[in-house]
């Protein structure tokens, strides 16, 4: 019996960064989106399969340090809860990752930005 191994490509694929009027759902921590907040909204088709993904601008800030590959390939919820940070400042990111981004009086953090050598 020959197995039969289905392979994938996604056909097309669009992005890109409006703004909420209603609440979203970010695909990568999990936290509601709130309207009038920045966002990345993806549309794409798999074969025959539509998708959408979404995911806030604190996520896609930290993906790059958690999956450099990121963009180049599927990537999700896991891919940012198995990164292994690199000191106190990614550290701190992870945490509030962990937290959906929001402090405990319901405001966010600040999106991380990667510091500049000089």
């Amino acid at each position: 019996m020959q197995a039969l191994v289905r392979v994938c490509v996604v056909t097309f694929w669009m992005d890109n960064w409006p703004v909420a009027r209603k609440e979203h759902r970010c695909e990568l921590c999990r936290r509601t989106i709130r309207p009038g907040e920045k966002y990345r909204r993806g549309v794409g088709l798999d074969g025959s399969t539509a998708f959408t993904f979404k995911e806030c601008r604190h996520c896609r800030a930290v993906m790059d340090l958690a999956d450099p590959t990121a963009g180049d390939s599927e990537y999700d919820f896991d891919v940012l809860g198995e990164w292994d940070p690199y000191g106190v400042t990614e550290t701190r990111w992870k945490v509030q990752w962990a937290r959906g981004w929001e402090r405990r009086d319901g405001d966010l953090y600040p999106v991380p930005a990667k510091a500049v050598a000089s």
